[in-house]
């Protein structure tokens, strides 16, 4: 692989970490502008780290329809909001958003996360267990296409989280609830650093729900959410399609020609 960066040691017997933040003079990973994008695909067998936006290929629109602006980290500060089910609400106080691609749930303080099952079984009707991590829920009838929308509202804004990121079916009449609680006193998966425990984390599942964009290009560090495409456009493979249809085409008029 090569870069823009012209040394001969770029890409050569490396490995380590990719660290994308912008709090550095020094951002030895951009080679070029301050911006990269993750699309993940909807059953999260893969995905797409990309240095440049191209909604156009993995969006529904052209369109952001989230627009939030970060710290150097890519952490977004929430002065207040809520997470919200149908019929209930909890308030969120001061905190963080950010993102984890290695997470496949997401990730409430603790106090919330308590409240908010508490809360979700009461508005669907479920029965959930009380682990800190993905709790087992049990319904009596419907589907979880039926589950309603959990909504987190901050800095005016209404995050939708639908039914197919926040569920995974177990049975007929069960289902994984893709939440967990997370603190420095907690063990196993619901565990974060002190520094982390007050933030919303959103992972995997969430984002392959958005194609998300990280762009420090402008000088500010903005984060754009767009309805990611369950099939990507390949313009590669249209092209190729498209050119074998005309080469078929050129094929038999030639053939009409000659019978002639």
């Amino acid at each position: 692989c090569y870069s823009n960066d012209g040394s001969t040691f770029i890409g050569y017997d490396r490995y380590g970490i990719i660290a994308l933040g912008t709090y550095s003079t020094y951002s030895w990973d951009y080679t070029s502008d301050k911006i990269f994008s993750i699309y993940i695909k909807p059953d999260l067998s893969g995905g797409k780290l990309l240095f440049k936006n191209d909604a156009s290929t993995y969006a529904q629109s052209s369109n952001a329809v989230h627009t939030f602006y970060a710290n150097a980290t890519w952490q977004v500060s929430i002065y207040g909001g809520s997470i919200q089910v149908p019929g209930y609400s909890v308030y969120i106080q001061s905190s963080n958003l950010m993102f984890d691609i290695n997470s496949d749930v997401i990730g409430l303080p603790s106090n919330i996360y308590t409240l908010f099952v508490k809360y979700f079984a009461s508005s669907t009707g479920a029965s959930c267990g009380s682990g800190t991590y993905r709790p087992t829920c049990y319904y009596y009838s419907g589907k979880i296409e039926d589950l309603p929308d959990v909504t987190l509202f901050f800095n005016n804004e209404n995050l939708i989280i639908p039914s197919k990121v926040y569920a995974s079916a177990i049975g007929e009449t069960s289902f994984y609830l893709n939440f967990r609680g997370i603190a420095s006193s907690f063990s196993g998966k619901s565990y974060v650093t002190p520094s982390f425990q007050n933030s919303i984390i959103l992972g995997a599942p969430f984002m392959s729900y958005y194609y998300t964009v990280f762009d420090a290009t402008s000088g500010s560090n903005t984060i754009y959410l767009y309805g990611s495409s369950d099939s990507p456009t390949n313009w590669q493979t249209i092209w190729i399609v498209v050119g074998a249809v005309g080469a078929i085409f050129l094929v038999g008029l030639c053939c009409c020609c000659c019978a002639k």
